[in-house]
């Protein structure tokens, strides 16, 4: 029989892996003074986003509300 082909081609075909977001980060390599990599790490967990939070009050983009369930200290 040579019906299991024919439709296997009729159907979507899978992405893999998570679906991507629409407002998906970008990774990026940034050279930063390493006292100011130290003094944001030494705030404990969480260092990156208050960095991010930082750079964006500095561009006077407004700190979105964190998702439901998300673990992030406000």
């Amino acid at each position: 029989m040579s019906t299991v082909p024919e439709v296997s081609r009729l159907l979507p075909k899978r992405q893999r892996g998570r679906p991507r977001r629409v407002d998906a980060k970008v990774n990026l390599t940034l050279r930063i003074d390493p006292a100011l990599l130290d003094a944001y790490r030494a705030t404990g967990d969480g260092w990156q986003v208050r960095m991010h939070e930082a750079l964006a009050e500095g561009i006077g983009q407004s700190k979105p509300a964190p998702a439901a369930g998300d673990k992030r200290r406000a």
